[in-house]
């Protein structure tokens, strides 16, 4: 048998499924029998249980029972599968997919506890697949999504199930077609939620630097929050949207659309901009070494003055 084929026997009681193969049409078949087959066959089989002890003696002996524990057996060796291999057979297409793949691979095949935004570069590097820009922002994406959750240590995640099962479950999108014009009025997109969102005070070691309420104007209260955000590894890209998302809802400041602008406008040298791959309509804004100098200089104020 090939690394590429897959053998599955399941047995639970007088129910038995088998399937050989490539992988995936075998992983397909077992979802199908395990999520539709499987539950309607029990049914029938209590249903059948039931009429029979109705119309049956006292004295006659009741059935087995269905087992509840199911032997799996899977003869296929997928450890010897190489990274390569495996997202080839999978069909990933965008980085976060990628990303997502490579961190099943590793912890499913390859047995790591959990991993760090570095460690998910080495993936990238060893998979000989090019490394993502800002590996930071993938993973507050897959965050977000509840792909992965975090470890005891905050800058350190693991794969959650909602995350194995979109693995397990991949199905590659098929390449856009030209849509015909239609005279249905285009739906309204929901928007896209800030990938800082999940986030909150307590991620951030606050403690670690001078109290943001110390400052009084606003631009050093936003200039210190993205630095924060930068040191704590959390990322150094920033939208409009994100910077409203974490000074309002996540650390309680207020701000406005026009005072987060007003300071990206004024200071344009210390940021550089990007796409934003979550909304074609806006950019985000990439901190340069002016940013971070100003930065520093306020926590080195603050410093001095004994605070």
């Amino acid at each position: 048998m090939s690394n590429n084929e897959l053998e599955v026997k399941i047995k639970i009681g007088e129910i038995e499924f088998y399937a050989k193969g490539q992988t995936a049409d075998v992983e397909a078949q077992r979802q199908n029998f395990t999520n539709i087959i499987l539950p309607a066959a029990v049914d029938a089989i209590k249903s059948f249980r039931s009429s029979q002890a109705y119309l049956a003696e006292a004295t006659t002996p009741a059935l087995e029972p269905i087992k509840e524990t199911a032997v799996l057996e899977v003869n296929a060796d997928l450890s010897t599968m190489s990274v390569n291999e495996f997202v080839k057979s999978k069909g990933f297409r965008t980085q976060e997919d990628i990303a997502i793949g490579l961190i099943y691979y590793y912890e499913v095949y390859k047995k790591t506890a959990d991993f760090s935004t570095e460690d998910l570069k080495n993936y990238f590097k060893e998979s000989k697949i090019t490394i993502p820009g800002n590996p930071s922002m993938i993973v507050n994406r897959l965050f977000s999504k509840g792909f992965i959750m975090n470890g005891d240590d905050k800058k350190r995640y693991y794969l959650t199930q909602t995350g194995t099962d979109y693995v397990n479950n991949y199905v590659p999108k098929e390449a856009k077609t030209k849509k015909t014009t239609s005279s249905k009025p285009r739906k309204k997109h929901a928007k896209a939620e800030s990938v800082y969102a999940h986030l909150s005070a307590d991620d951030l070691n606050l403690k670690k630097y001078p109290e943001i309420k110390s400052f009084k104007d606003f631009k050093d209260k936003m200039m210190l929050i993205l630095y924060i955000i930068k040191e704590e590894d959390r990322g150094d890209e920033f939208s409009l949207y994100d910077v409203q998302v974490i000074m309002t809802d996540i650390l309680g400041y207020s701000a406005t659309r026009g005072q987060i602008q007003g300071v990206f406008d004024r200071n344009a040298t210390w940021f550089k901009n990007v796409e934003d791959s979550t909304n074609k309509k806006s950019v985000k804004h990439k901190l340069l070494n002016g940013a971070l100098d100003y930065a520093k200089g306020l926590i080195e104020s603050k410093t001095n003055d004994g605070e």
